[in-house]
């Protein structure tokens, strides 16, 4: 959702976002891939893994209080499992 006030000097902006993903496929440098049961005898590489829900909140606000002057703030919030 965007919103102009002030004869467009002044803009508010704010979206949701929601996200449920199945499945990651995630490059795993830390070792925790054995060898010994990988097809391929990798010790680092890519694996799928358990995806998960991220979900949040994006605000900002520009101010323009002059023609050469734009004042932007902005904020993220993000709550991912």
């Amino acid at each position: 959702m965007d919103q102009s006030f002030a004869g467009g000097r002044v803009t508010a902006s704010a979206s949701y976002f929601y996200t449920w993903v199945q499945d990651v496929i995630n490059f795993d440098t830390s070792g925790l891939i054995d060898p010994s049961t990988d097809p391929f005898g990798r010790s680092i590489g890519y694996l799928n893994s358990k995806g998960g829900i991220s979900r949040g909140v994006e605000a900002s606000v520009a101010i323009a209080p002059t023609r050469g002057l734009k004042v932007i703030g902005a904020y993220t919030y993000v709550n991912a499992i």
